[in-house]
């Protein structure tokens, strides 16, 4: 049977509902997994043309994403943009590896067959 466990203090206190946070959450994910991207890129230019263009695209990010502060007032938000930002490239991963096992696998019995 399932117990009733009672919310924290901060949980509490907080104005903004679970499904608002769960729904900052996810379009915060969205928008990490993008800066993400973004930020490799440009940290690599950092590294080797000595800029400052990291800075500028982590402060460009932050002004964009207004829902990290929704997602963060509640557990549920947080986890939700974590595993945004972990699924969706993990996802797309997980799919390119399998398309490129297939190709080796049909390219392997085309070598068998053939000898």
């Amino acid at each position: 049977m399932a117990k009733y466990v009672p919310l924290s203090a901060a949980e509490e206190n907080n104005d903004s509902s679970i499904f608002a946070s769960v729904g900052a959450g996810l379009v915060s994910g969205l928008i990490k997994t993008v800066e993400g991207v973004v930020s490799l890129g440009a940290e690599l230019v950092d590294y080797g043309a000595d800029s400052n263009t990291a800075a500028d695209v982590e402060k460009f990010f932050d002004d964009i994403n207004i829902f990290e502060d929704t997602a963060q007032d509640r557990v549920a938000g947080k986890l939700v943009e974590v595993f945004t930002q972990i699924g969706i490239p993990g996802g797309i991963g997980f799919k390119a590896a399998t398309k490129l096992a297939d190709k080796a696998i049909k390219a392997k019995k085309m070598v068998y067959t053939q000898t």
